[in-house]
């Protein structure tokens, strides 16, 4: 399985603050969970389609109690990413589908969270 990740600035900070809010973490749970089914069903449309391989290799899953984990385990997966040398010298050009669905879920995922402590709070 191929290891390739995208970092979204600014989550590390809210996943440092979540931690002290412990009662909080079944509905931030939930929240990640809603997140992953969200970028799982984004992904259909957004990934690159040629054999469907790419598409098909999606997977999703919790890491512990408050990390999820959302990813692509084909080992070209970062090549259709970024772009990549070919074996005459030119450059095939970066096909972004995973950067552009987690920086569009961050967004929901704040806005979720949010929402699920304003309720909480009530």
């Amino acid at each position: 399985m191929a290891k390739f990740s995208i970092d979204v600035n600014g989550v590390g900070d809210v996943q440092a603050k979540i931690k002290g809010l412990v009662k909080y973490r079944p509905m931030i749970r939930s929240c990640i969970v809603k997140s992953l089914a969200d970028m799982k069903n984004r992904s259909e449309q957004l990934t690159p389609e040629d054999t469907s391989e790419l598409k098909k290799s999606a997977y999703q899953r919790m890491n512990g109690d408050l990390e999820g984990i959302f990813g692509f385990n084909k080992e070209y997966a970062p090549y259709v990413e970024y772009g990549h040398r070919l074996c005459n010298g030119k450059f095939h050009p970066a096909n972004p589908y995973l950067k552009p669905n987690a920086e569009a879920q961050a967004k929901i995922f704040k806005k979720d969270c949010e929402e699920a402590m304003r309720r909480l709070a009530k």
